[in-house]
C-alpha cells in the first residue's frame, strides 16, 4: 500500500504573530526545564524549535540569527550529552533545523 503525502505550503508569520509564538515558545521552555529539566527530550525539541522559530523571523536580523543558532546549539549538545543515537528522529530534526539555520 502506498502512501500520499500532500505538501503543505505555510505562509509567513505576522510580526506579531511571530511575536507572540516566540514568548508562548520561550515560556514553554522555562517551564519544561523547571519540571523535566534541560535534557528531557521534550525540552530539548522546544530548544529546537525555537531555533527554527528565530531563523524564520519575518524581520530576520544577524542577532536574531546568532539567536537561533544558541538555541540550535543548545538542543544539538543536549542531545547528545543526553546519549541519543545519531538516528534518533529528534537529533535528526534538530541538525536538520541548524542546518537550514
Amino acid at each position: 500500500a502506498s502512501v500520499a503525502t500532500a505538501r503543505i505550503e505555510l505562509r509567513p508569520l505576522s510580526e506579531a504573530a511571530w511575536q507572540q509564538a516566540r514568548q508562548m515558545l520561550l515560556e514553554a521552555i522555562l517551564a519544561q526545564e523547571e519540571k523535566l529539566g534541560p535534557l528531557h527530550l521534550y525540552t530539548l525539541s522546544s530548544l529546537s524549535g525555537m531555533g527554527r522559530l528565530l531563523s524564520k523571523a519575518p524581520k530576520l536580523s544577524s542577532e536574531l540569527l546568532e539567536e537561533a543558532e544558541y538555541f540550535h546549539d543548545r538542543a544539538c549538545e543536549g542531545l547528545q550529552v543526553k546519549g541519543t543515537s545519531s538516528k534518533h528522529p529528534l537529533r535528526l530534526t534538530a541538525l536538520h533545523n541548524q542546518a537550514q539555520n
